[in-house]
């Protein structure tokens, strides 16, 4: 309590004092008169900026992405039809070659003829083991 009123105290005597030196006489006060600038330019609008402040509405703005995103959709799916129209289109040529057709035909063949071979091999090896097995058991 005895500090606040000290510093109330201590505020009023400021308060005096500032009056006091105050002069009563006008006295035309030491400042250099101010220079007058030329009035500086509008600012350039910027490039992406509304008009007059107007900006789109929020469902103009999503009527927008959403057209974007139907075209979008669009467009992928026109060009997966064109990529599978291309490869069918190679495919037709391929088949419609006859010298390809017919070196096809040749090597399936040449595989079918050695899947055969190979299983009349697996069969005579495991005729000779069941025999060479016989053998040995009358061997002994």
């Amino acid at each position: 309590m005895i500090v606040g009123v000290t510093f109330v105290l201590a505020l009023a005597s400021v308060g005096t004092r500032g009056e006091d030196t105050n002069p009563t006489v006008d006295v035309p006060p030491v400042v250099a008169p101010k220079v007058e600038r030329p009035e500086r330019p509008e600012r350039p609008d910027k490039p992406g900026k509304p008009v007059d402040g107007e900006r789109p509405s929020i469902s103009d703005i999503k009527d927008v992405i959403k057209t974007f995103q139907e075209e979008k959709k669009r467009f992928i799916q026109e060009q997966k039809d064109q990529r599978s129209a291309d490869r069918g289109k190679v495919r037709e040529d391929l088949n419609k070659n006859a010298v390809v057709n017919a070196v096809r035909q040749e090597v399936k063949d040449s595989i079918s003829d050695a899947k055969r071979q190979t299983r009349e091999q697996a069969k005579k090896l495991a005729e000779e083991a069941k025999e060479s097995a016989k053998e040995g058991r009358k061997r002994d």
